[in-house]
């Protein structure tokens, strides 16, 4: 049988729309994936736009100050002092410096002498006596450069370094011998002789001045002169008894 073109064409029609209904719908596009939200911790990672553009400005450096040039320290003076290496201060003069032995001058030593000293002057006496004072040794002039005297200095009035010796206080009895045998020199050293322990002490003057007195003279007459010209002076102080 015979089919009509028109009916072919309403057939084929029918079979594209039933097709198109069983098929499948084209998919649809994902969702696009959403990022992250920024934390604190990124953001702080990112530099300020502002900081970035303005240069970092250094602290100018400061000069440090001139170090202070520390001030010399000058050296304590050394105290004057005067010793013997015959005896020490304060203790028994040996019997030969004495009337019972030889009569002979102790060695004597200083130190911490004034720089500006022109001379020193040395008076022995003993306080113990009756009256006070007894004069045992009077030496002035002595050059301040020196470190002492040695040990038994003669009874000259004016001696080779220029050192003057005065009278001592046993010069108005005149001239004659110790119970020990030994001279009476008048002038200069001579020593102890007490009826019982008596101290004898050694003076040191340093003195801004030569003193202007004659060899041999009374030992008031020195020591008047002293008077207005101590720098300094020291002492040292020795004991002595008659021998039993």
């Amino acid at each position: 049988m015979k089919i009509s073109l028109s009916l072919l064409a309403a057939l084929l029609l029918f079979t594209l729309i039933a097709s198109g209904c069983g098929a499948t719908a084209p998919p649809t596009a994902a969702p696009e994936a959403q990022l992250p939200e920024e934390t604190e911790a990124v953001e702080e990672m990112v530099p300020d736009e502002t900081e970035e553009d303005t240069p970092a400005v250094l602290p100018t450096p400061t000069e440090a100050p001139p170090a202070e040039t520390p001030e010399p320290v000058e050296e304590p003076a050394v105290p004057m002092a005067v010793s013997s290496p015959a005896f020490i201060d304060g203790e028994t003069i040996p019997d030969v410096h004495s009337c019972f032995g030889e009569n002979t001058s102790p060695a004597l030593a200083w130190d911490g002498i004034p720089e500006d000293a022109q001379s020193l002057a040395l008076i022995v006496d003993d306080p113990d006596s009756a009256p006070p004072g007894f004069i045992h040794w009077v030496i002035y002039n002595i050059p301040p450069e020196g470190a002492g005297l040695p040990g038994a200095v003669p009874g000259d009035a004016e001696l080779a370094d220029g050192s003057r010796q005065a009278q001592n206080d046993f010069a108005p009895y005149g001239a004659g011998a110790f119970p020990g045998g030994a001279e009476i020199k008048l002038v200069g050293y001579d020593g102890m002789c007490p009826g019982g322990e008596h101290r004898y002490v050694f003076t040191l003057y340093a003195l801004d001045t030569l003193l202007d007195i004659p060899a041999g003279s009374l030992p008031a007459d020195v020591k008047a002169a002293l008077a207005g010209h101590i720098l300094d002076q020291a002492q040292l102080i020795g004991r002595f008894a008659p021998p039993q």
